[in-house]
């Protein structure tokens, strides 16, 4: 890039020690707030995946409950459509 500006602009390209210091100090900065941005992506990150770990367990448990009640659902369903059979031959009869 040297050579390149030296031959377009016909000057030359100095690097002296203090824009040197404040090239580091730059891409010092540069580094921290990037680690910065990475932390912070990777917490979100790590708390989503907890969350989404805690509502698959919540869910496994919830299917094994329905599990367990659906003879009681099932025992409760007949019982609800003999109850609508008594309650229509009663409106007929009324």
């Amino acid at each position: 890039m040297t050579e390149k500006y030296l031959d377009e602009m016909r000057r030359i390209n100095y690097v002296t020690p203090t824009s040197y210091l404040e090239l580091l100090s730059t891409y010092k900065k540069t580094l921290k707030d990037r680690k910065e941005q990475v932390g912070q992506a990777r917490s979100r990150l790590q708390k989503g995946l907890t969350a989404l770990s805690e509502a698959g367990l919540e869910v496994a448990k919830l299917q094994q409950s329905l599990k367990d009640k659906q003879p009681e659902l099932e025992k409760t369903m007949t019982e609800v459509a003999e109850t609508k059979i008594v309650i229509a031959k009663e409106n007929e009869s009324a």
